[in-house]
């Protein structure tokens, strides 16, 4: 059995109060860290939005926002903008609607909200981007983006099915 003295005691006392109080800051960093995070980072900000809300980042153009995020500056599976803001889209937990008033204070410019999907869609400056997801209640925030579309002049996509055939599309349009 090993005995110790109280200044032996005090001290290793001492250094896992250290050790823990350590670990606890980092936790809490880490945490604090991870409210701008995307889904996957336990944070509400999908992970290029978590980039694009950095302060060195959100201070660039659109076009070099989009060349440090590694998408398109413009057309298919770019961001959707209205001018320097970027839209999003907000799934709140539940209460989308009671948040409305808390993401105009946050800096989001409402264009859509659902009551049936919990959603708001929604244009903000980047560096607002992580007010809006703190807005109590917001589960994700991720960018809408511009649809990819595989082919103009087919109305069935890439294919033609028989459904244009069967419901005598030919026939309509000579009509109409």
């Amino acid at each position: 059995m090993e005995t110790m003295t109280p200044g032996l005691r005090l001290n290793r006392l001492a250094g896992r109060s250290l050790v823990l109080g350590l670990m606890l800051a980092a936790l809490l960093s880490a945490s604090a860290g991870a409210a701008v995070l995307g889904p996957k980072g336990k944070g509400p900000l999908a992970p290029q939005l978590a980039v694009l809300a950095k302060p060195s980042v959100a201070a660039k153009s659109p076009a070099a926002q989009a060349e440090l995020l590694g998408i398109a500056t413009a057309g298919p599976a770019s961001l959707v903008r209205e001018g320097d803001r970027v839209v999003v889209i907000a799934r709140f937990d539940e209460g989308a609607i009671a948040g409305l008033p808390e993401l105009r204070a946050a800096g989001a410019r409402i264009v859509s909200s659902s009551r049936e999907t919990q959603t708001v869609t929604l244009s903000a400056a980047p560096g607002d981007l992580p007010a809006i997801a703190a807005v109590a209640g917001v589960r994700s925030v991720w960018p809408q983006r511009q649809p990819i579309v595989y082919a103009s002049n087919c109305e069935g996509g890439a294919v033609v099915s028989e459904g244009l055939e069967q419901l005598r599309v030919d026939d309509a349009r000579e009509a109409f």
